[in-house]
């Protein structure tokens, strides 16, 4: 399988961007304030240092016919997902890359919002 490109999108409306790996079902912990960011560190991601607060984020991400992680939190001073959980079929579940296979298919319609979809 392959990676694809994600979006966090804050309480605030905030949108941060990241890959998720589609080979494994999880997402890379790293975020970045730009597309072009992401693309710059895509499968090569710097260390995280700790998160010094959590706040939830929804996640919608590019890969098949899309996919949204509802239940997740992010850190948006170290610019990471914290946590990550699929209330449907996977507990909280700790590892470098903590989301699972989202609970919800599709994309939200707040990922559209910018008219960045990746182009294949």
């Amino acid at each position: 399988m392959s990676n694809a490109p994600l979006k966090a999108r804050l309480e605030d409306g905030t949108i941060l961007y990241g890959e998720y790996d589609g080979s494994g079902d999880v997402c890379y912990r790293n975020l970045y304030r730009s597309r072009a960011d992401a693309n710059a560190h895509w499968r090569n991601h710097p260390d995280l240092p700790q998160p010094v607060k959590e706040i939830p984020a929804e996640i919608g991400i590019e890969y098949g016919d899309g996919l949204t992680i509802v239940l997740a939190t992010v850190c948006p001073e170290t610019l990471q997902i914290v946590s990550g959980r699929n209330a449907e079929y996977w507990p909280e579940r700790p590892s470098e890359a903590p989301l699972p296979p989202c609970k919800e298919h599709g994309l939200p319609n707040w990922y559209f919002d910018n008219g960045e979809l990746e182009e294949d």
